[in-house]
């Protein structure tokens, strides 16, 4: 079985998926079984499996045997917390956010730092899962950003450490003084722009039908027909907002969960 998850071999991940499923039942018995599991390199084993395999279900597995591992085993739970910030460096999205999901499951809201397992309660700790977090928050994927942005709301609420966010937050009150003047010529354009199609209200509603409207100008430059300018459904901009809204709904969904 230890052999199945390691890259030595040209196993399929259909294989290494099961063998991740009879290794997690081989652990859930108890702090002995774990210990045993552990002591042979199963740790490594998962690291260097799920480096090199593709599917979300085995993914899934190993983040779950990994969370499996760390409960009521307190000789390898920082090896076990070392292994899932190695999956938040992974390159894959997948494995990204199979990490960043497990240690949320570590970090229940309804219990205090003091109810926590010792190695989730290290300082430097939390430095570096934040660290870890916040260059997720950059993915161009929006799943990995939201799960990173749901790990910092809890790392947040469980360890009260808003204090390491210092250096990002005044990072980014700079970028956005830089870019104040750029935003005000946008304003100011947009008082003047024919946006007479888009339906766009509240506060910043005239600098984003600015940019809808410079967006759908952009689209009907590149093959729209006229023809399909009369109808309004078939509008640049309608079929932009289409995608915008849709976008935003599957974005909004981990928010509102967490």
């Amino acid at each position: 079985l230890m052999h199945a998850l390691s890259v030595d071999y040209d196993v399929p991940d259909d294989v290494r998926c099961l063998a991740i499923l009879v290794l997690h039942k081989l652990a859930v018995p108890g702090r002995q079984h774990k210990e045993i599991l552990c002591s042979r390199g199963i740790i490594g084993r998962i690291l260097e499996c799920v480096s090199d395999g593709l599917q979300w279900e085995t993914l899934k597995v190993g983040g779950r045997f990994l969370v499996e591992l760390f409960q009521g085993n307190p000789r390898y739970q920082s090896k076990v917390l070392d292994a899932l910030q190695d999956f938040m460096a992974q390159r894959l999205p997948l494995t990204q956010r199979v990490g960043t999901q497990a240690l949320i499951s570590l970090l229940p809201p309804t219990k205090t730092a003091h109810e926590l397992a010792p190695p989730l309660c290290d300082p430097r700790r939390h430095r570096d899962m934040v660290q870890r977090a916040l260059a997720l928050l950059e993915s161009g994927d929006l799943r990995v950003a939201a799960d990173a942005y749901c790990l910092l709301c809890r790392l947040l609420r469980v360890f009260d450490c808003d204090i390491l966010l210092g250096d990002y937050a005044r990072r980014h009150l700079r970028m956005n003084f830089e870019n104040a003047q750029e935003w005000l010529r946008i304003e100011q354009e947009s008082a003047t722009a024919d946006t007479s199609s888009n339906v766009m209200t509240g506060r910043h509603s005239h600098t984003v039908n600015r940019l809808h409207w410079s967006i759908s100008q952009a689209l009907s430059k590149t093959g729209t027909t006229a023809e399909s300018e009369k109808d309004p459904e078939d509008h640049p901009t309608a079929s932009l907002m289409r995608g915008i809204n849709a976008t935003n709904a599957e974005f909004c969904e981990p928010f509102r969960a967490e």
